[in-house]
């Protein structure tokens, strides 16, 4: 499997969790179920902590010295994009650290997940479509 096949198959992945998230945060969640929540927090810290490292550190630099000048315009572009929604994921993360977090912010943590989902969702719809066609 190439780092492409690779990268797509861990966006299915993302894009799955953030669903469900995304999908539970329309609902009054209890207590009980905010660790649950917490859980695949979790699932998706694995994933995506590893997804966004290998990309924003390794895959978009190494696009951006293509020999493909088109590649290396768009990789350059998408990473500056991009960069930002690292840096909020790297915040969610820290604000959200434990379920007493998220239950002491239970709207707030809603809100900034929808918020994160919808970003995620918009930075892999851009690469698929923009950059991974090409490669």
């Amino acid at each position: 499997m190439n780092n492409i096949d690779r990268y797509r198959n861990q966006h299915k992945i993302i894009l799955s969790i953030g669903k469900a998230l995304a999908d539970a945060s329309e609902y009054t969640i209890s207590d009980k179920e905010f660790s649950s929540y917490f859980s695949v927090l979790k699932t998706l810290d694995e994933v995506l902590s590893s997804h966004l490292d290998s990309e924003d550190n390794y895959f978009y630099p190494e696009l951006a010295a293509d020999k493909n000048s088109t590649i290396q315009t768009i990789s350059k572009r998408l990473q500056t994009e991009m960069l930002p929604i690292s840096i909020v994921y790297e915040n969610y993360k820290k604000k959200y650290s434990s379920t007493e977090k998220i239950l002491d912010n239970k709207d707030s943590f809603v809100d900034e997940t929808v918020f994160l989902v919808e970003s995620l969702n918009r930075r892999i719809e851009k690469e698929e479509k923009e950059l991974y066609s090409l490669l």
